[in-house]
């Protein structure tokens, strides 16, 4: 009888010892394995993520996301996106994805949304000589008023 034991708690030791190697490494591993946090970005909404001139990105996401990498001893790599590519450039190119970035359930059904740190809404814009004839949204919802919107969603 411990002989049967023996064979049948080296049998689960050992199967237990198999699937612990086979786990997969978290996404935290492959960036600190890979001594980079990829980071995708549209780069075209301040104050959030803006690209400058010269290729480099800025704003708060941006330096949110820098400290971090800082705080777990890798580099960024930031990655070009468009807002209508954005949720598609994240799953494939990206370990994180910053800009400004709306949550809706669309894209919570592919990534994960950290706390917002900041709530703002959407505010209609129009030229200045136009200020009083758009007082509301009622003004703004009629025939004949052309409305544009940035592609790709909410931000």
């Amino acid at each position: 009888m411990s002989l049967k034991f023996l064979i049948v708690a080296l049998s689960l030791l050992s199967g237990s010892y198999v699937l612990a190697q086979d786990a997969p490494t978290s996404r935290l591993d492959a960036v600190q394995k890979n001594g980079k946090l990829r980071v995708c970005t549209p780069g075209d909404y301040k104050p959030f993520s803006l690209q400058r001139p010269d290729g480099a990105f800025e704003g708060l996401d941006v330096d949110l996301v820098q400290a971090a990498a800082k705080a777990l001893g890798v580099e960024t790599e930031f990655v070009k996106s468009a807002w209508p590519t954005l949720m598609k450039d994240f799953v494939e190119k990206c370990d994180v994805g910053v800009g400004g970035i709306s949550v809706t359930l669309d894209r919570q059904k592919s990534a994960f949304f950290s706390t917002a740190y900041m709530i703002n809404g959407k505010a209609p814009i129009t030229k200045c000589e136009n200020a009083a004839r758009f007082q509301s949204v009622a003004d703004i919802d009629k025939p004949g008023v052309t409305v544009i919107e940035n592609p790709g969603g909410s931000n």
